[in-house]
């Protein structure tokens, strides 16, 4: 169901000379608030035009409807906000639930002791839920300068309009209010996504230079939801793409990962390109064809952070593809681990094509490997939008499964062994091991007095 089908039927007028009580005066919803500091509190300056009666029910957690239930009886408003108000009008699953309030921190925290006042100093506070989530409770607030590319100076507390108007994109600054069943919209972001489009909340150019990080969100949003950049935000987004090196590698890290992971990674790497965010962070994926983006959204597997990378670096090749494999892991801040794995899928890919040729021990130790289901997982979506040549790739993969349903047997010869025997470890032990592994593995020897036989005969001087 999308947005334009929520909207309620207007209720049919009362007829005239019925009497009702006069509703006892409420405290002004969403009331502005100077300063963090100051306790008074100035009247709501939201418009009646501003709010849109929906027809659906937001579905909430227990745990989201008793703090709503907690802030409305002691006097706060409490809405709905940000992306989960977003997913429900688009008739998505919600991940997050969020609350805005009037209510300061300290008043949530009166409010909920067990509260967590990690981002307080931004009106934020967090309450921790027996399942292991977190609910976000953040008062209303306006924002001060940006000075480092990504938070505000400081902050003041404010009312929704206010709020609203601080956010990043017009489809992420609207409110519920559940007890109304009503979307406040002071960004026109209701109409945004009717129409499918991003667009920044104000001035885009203020926008993405108060957070740069904002710029990778965009292409993020753009292709999971299908929605057309506005085209002043597209030009903001070019103008602005250079100061994502401001942002912390990790963040921008987690966003590439999300668009990698996401049902179209191949349109994001499109506007990644476009917009010159992947010349900045990660330049080799120009080199992969859009066909192996296309066989990754094909694939149902799931997939590992390295193994994205992987495709993503696929093509690297030069005089040392290595240094360029790593250059780029250390720019995105992946962990030693992602490092060695994707080092390991790029690297053992040209393999491939010498399957056939290899001898069976040499098969068998590198289809044991435990990074292998990903390799032939690699191979698969790089093939596809190449020659389509699998035969290696099903072969390997037999291979594997013989391996996986059938454990290595013990060694007939160990380290023990060659030492009762008078070697020492070093080079050539470890050669010796080796080569006895490959004559089981073959079964070229059965037994272990066989094997000793061979290494008396072959080895000892």
């Amino acid at each position: 169901m999308g947005p334009s089908s929520l909207r309620k039927q207007k209720r049919p007028k009362k007829e005239k000379g019925v009497s009702k009580k006069k509703p006892k005066e409420a405290k002004p919803s969403g009331a502005s608030k100077p300063t963090p500091s100051s306790k008074a509190r100035t009247p709501s300056t939201v418009s009646l035009s501003k709010w849109i009666p929906i027809e659906k029910n937001f579905p909430l957690p227990a745990y989201a409807k008793e703090a709503i239930a907690s802030l409305t009886e002691a006097g706060f408003s409490a809405y709905l906000v940000g992306g989960a108000v977003r997913d429900f009008l688009l008739g998505l699953p919600i991940k997050d639930y969020d609350l805005a309030t009037d209510a300061t921190p300290d008043e949530v925290l009166s409010l909920f002791p067990s509260a967590l006042g990690v981002g307080k100093a931004f009106g934020v506070m967090k309450i921790p839920q027996e399942n292991g989530t977190m609910l976000e409770i953040a008062t209303f607030r306006e924002d001060a300068e940006y000075t480092d590319y990504r938070h505000p100076k400081s902050v003041r507390f404010a009312g929704p309009e206010e709020d609203a108007r601080r956010r990043d994109f017009t489809v992420n600054g609207l409110f519920y209010d559940p007890k109304t069943r009503r979307i406040l919209d002071a960004v026109d972001g209701f109409a945004d996504l009717q129409a499918k489009k991003l667009r920044a909340i104000g001035d885009a150019n203020a926008r993405l230079k108060e957070d740069a990080l904002r710029v990778l969100r965009a292409v993020r949003f753009s292709v999971r939801f299908g929605f057309t950049i506005e085209e002043s935000t597209r030009v903001a987004l070019r103008e602005h793409a250079r100061f994502t090196r401001k942002v912390s590698a990790e963040r921008v890290r987690d966003e590439i990962t999300l668009m990698l992971k996401g049902p179209q990674p191949g349109e994001a790497v499109v506007l990644l390109r476009e917009l010159g965010i992947a010349s900045l962070w990660i330049p080799d994926i120009a080199k992969v064809k859009s066909g192996v983006f296309a066989a990754m959204e094909r694939d149902p597997s799931p997939r590992s952070t390295a193994f994205v990378y992987a495709v993503a670096l696929s093509e690297v090749g030069g005089e040392e593809p290595e240094k360029a494999i790593q250059g780029a892991a250390d720019r995105l801040r992946l962990s030693g681990e992602e490092k060695r794995r994707v080092m390991d899928l790029v690297g053992n890919l040209p393999k491939f094509k010498d399957a056939f040729q290899m001898r069976e021990a040499t098969l068998m130790r590198w289809v044991s490997e435990p990074y292998f289901d990903e390799l032939l997982q690699l191979h698969a979506v790089v093939v596809q939008a190449g020659d389509g040549n699998l035969m290696a790739g099903r072969f390997l993969e037999k291979l594997r499964q013989d391996f996986l349903s059938s454990p290595p047997a013990e060694r007939l010869v160990n380290g023990s062994d060659l030492i009762a025997l008078g070697f020492s470890p070093g080079p050539q032990f470890t050669d010796i091991l080796h080569t006895m592994e490959d004559l089981q593995i073959e079964k070229k020897i059965l037994t272990k007095d066989g094997a000793l036989e061979y290494v008396v005969k072959h080895f000892v001087r």
